[in-house]
């Protein structure tokens, strides 16, 4: 008798054992016929052999198996858990609806009630730091391809054109130059990345080859997805050093902006208080020179 771990049962240990209990009292029941069944009751009588009643499962027992089973994944296969995996790790562990969708069999919420579960209890599986590493990996992915369409829209909405008019860095792209792709080749992959999508590479090399700038540039018509991949993600370390730089810029700017504003609200604070200082005494001067008189 097996019980999946992935299947997370409450008590496993004790289930199986009660699963084995009953297995055992049937394989007895069905090997022994009636006429033996009677001499050994009748035997059981006399002797009082109370070991092969131990060995029975009690009708309490059947209930806590019952129960226990409910407590668990029954309808789990190891298929469709090792398909769960591979979603977590390819869409992230919240993306219910698309690990739903390669699964095939489940719906949303039963993927969501599942991966409860299974990230509470994860470490009751064998080799389950594998697993964690994948997904984690695979989770980082994620987030790197979202900072690189972040940072390729945001370079790309700066320029009205940005297809003639997009620029890098020089400092910046200076220490990333290719020895074999151009800057022109460089300015449209990104720009190509931007229009045709993410990643897109089918329509992004159709693009390269429709192009008339590269059309005798034979060694970016040819390059693969894999090469014009890695060349990209060299210039999304460009654009993010590009950005980074701006927004210190821009942080130091708006630091300095609002110290001036401090500074003149402090200024305007003590002129008007040294013009009130100014106004009362004048008054007491006033008071002083009027008792004079009386």
């Amino acid at each position: 008798i097996k019980l999946p771990e992935y299947q997370f049962y409450e008590q496993r240990e004790r289930l199986l054992d009660l699963l084995k209990k009953e297995a055992e009292q049937s394989v007895k029941t069905t090997k022994i016929n009636p006429k033996e069944t009677q001499d050994d009751q009748q035997s059981e009588e006399q002797n009082g052999n109370q070991e092969h009643k131990d060995d029975q499962i009690t009708p309490e027992e059947i209930e806590e198996k019952d129960k226990l089973l409910k407590t668990g994944f029954q309808n789990w296969n190891r298929q469709e858990f090792q398909v769960f995996i591979q979603g977590c790790e390819k869409f992230g562990r919240s993306d219910y609806k698309n690990i739903a969708e390669l699964i095939g069999t489940k719906e949303p919420q039963e993927i969501k009630e599942y991966s409860k579960v299974f990230w509470k209890r994860i470490d009751e599986l064998p080799q389950y730091q594998n697993i964690v590493k994948r997904v984690e990996r695979g989770e980082q992915s994620i987030e790197n391809k979202k900072l690189a369409q972040e940072l390729i829209r945001y370079k790309c909405q700066k320029y009205k054109n940005p297809k003639e008019d997009l620029e890098f860095d020089q400092n910046i792209y200076s220490k990333s130059r290719s020895k074999f792709y151009s800057t022109e080749n460089d300015k449209y992959l990104v720009y190509a990345n931007f229009v045709e999508g993410y990643g897109n590479w089918v329509a992004i090399r159709s693009a390269i080859r429709k192009e008339p700038l590269f059309r005798f540039d034979h060694f970016f018509r040819s390059r693969t997805e894999q090469e014009l991949s890695k060349r990209l993600q060299s210039l999304v370390k460009v654009l993010e050093k590009e950005k980074e730089i701006f927004d210190k810029a821009q942080n130091e700017k708006a630091l300095k902006k609002s110290l001036e504003q401090k500074q003149n609200q402090v200024s305007k604070i003590n002129k008007g208080g040294s013009k009130v200082s100014k106004n009362g005494g004048n008054g007491d001067s006033q008071q002083k020179k009027k008792k004079k008189k009386k």
